[in-house]
């Protein structure tokens, strides 16, 4: 492993996470290069600066894109997004350049993690990767149905598509409506569109239309040559 010292950007809202972060770093033998407490900011100094790693709170204001700014103006940098959650934004942010993605608390060894990432490699939760997969593959379901519409002449609003893949997922009304804060009213409203647009007899056939597309997925991705994962301390990493 290269052993010259990794410099870092660490960016967090708040000063004591960035004093944290800055006194684990330094302590570990990695550089802070410089603080910054908003995105922005953080894509001016990185795209100034050239660290080797952008450490970026996930609550920091719009993240995904401070991660793609980043990546424009500093292409040679890698980007950490840490202190995350289990959901489908780990996939906009690799989608935007990120090498990285931490969920909950540090790790207790970011540095040698930031390192490897230095060299290449991709970090990501191995209790995150089952998300990550499922995540690639609903989205890979989409894309493939909306061609499929797209060749009919039908187009799908962002509302409709949410309705569509909760009916995939055998959701009632009522489960539905909770889980976007509408009325029951709108969701069936949302469904006969669903219906009509897919030229389908009712809700149980539109919800096979999306399962069908989901079922394609998941034998398509289970052909795909495997990405073999390395563990690090509770961390995945695969080469970058």
């Amino acid at each position: 492993m290269n052993m010259r010292r990794t410099t870092v950007l660490v960016a967090d809202s708040r000063p004591r996470g960035r004093a944290r972060r800055r006194a684990a770093l330094e302590e570990s033998g990695l550089e802070v290069c410089a603080e910054v407490g908003n995105a922005a900011d953080a894509v001016g100094v990185a795209g100034r600066q050239a660290p080797d790693i952008c450490l970026i709170d996930a609550h920091l204001d719009d993240v995904v894109a401070a991660a793609a700014g980043i990546k424009t103006r500093a292409p040679a940098s890698r980007v950490v997004i840490v202190g995350g959650s289990a959901n489908g934004e780990v996939l906009d942010a690799l989608a935007a350049g990120a090498s990285g993605y931490l969920v909950g608390r540090d790790p207790p060894r970011l540095a040698h993690v930031l390192e490897r990432v230095r060299d290449g490699e991709v970090a990501i939760p191995r209790a995150l990767v089952a998300t990550l997969v499922a995540e690639y593959r609903r989205r890979g379901a989409r894309a493939r149905l909306a061609a499929e519409l797209a060749a009919r002449g039908v187009q799908l609003t962002s509302r409709e598509w949410e309705v569509l893949e909760l009916l995939g997922d055998s959701y009632p009304t009522a489960e539905i409506a909770r889980r976007l804060a509408v009325s029951p009213v709108t969701v069936r409203t949302h469904v006969a569109s669903l219906v009509r647009k897919l030229g389908v007899s009712d809700r149980n056939a539109a919800r096979r239309v999306i399962a069908h597309a989901a079922a394609f997925e998941r034998r398509r991705t289970r052909r795909e040559p495997r990405s073999g994962l390395e563990p690090v301390h509770g961390t995945s990493t695969a080469p970058g």
